[in-house]
């Protein structure tokens, strides 16, 4: 639900969404887009950056816990 409030580009959802579905290869894989999304949350609100900051960094825990 955070990154849809962050309004990124079209595509940079999908990636991030497809990843999600891919716990267990998302640390690993994705370290570059989650940089990039990093980025991209520092432009937007504190609160904003740190929900979204929360469950990025727990990649593997992403799909069980969100």
């Amino acid at each position: 639900m955070t990154y849809l409030q962050i309004k990124p580009e079209r595509n940079i959802i999908c990636m991030f969404h497809g990843s999600t579905h891919n716990p267990t290869d998302n640390y690993e894989s994705n370290w570059r887009l989650r940089l990039l999304i990093h980025d991209m949350i520092a432009n937007q609100t504190r609160v904003k950056h740190h929900l979204f900051h929360g469950f990025t960094h727990t990649a593997k825990d992403n799909y069980e816990s969100n």
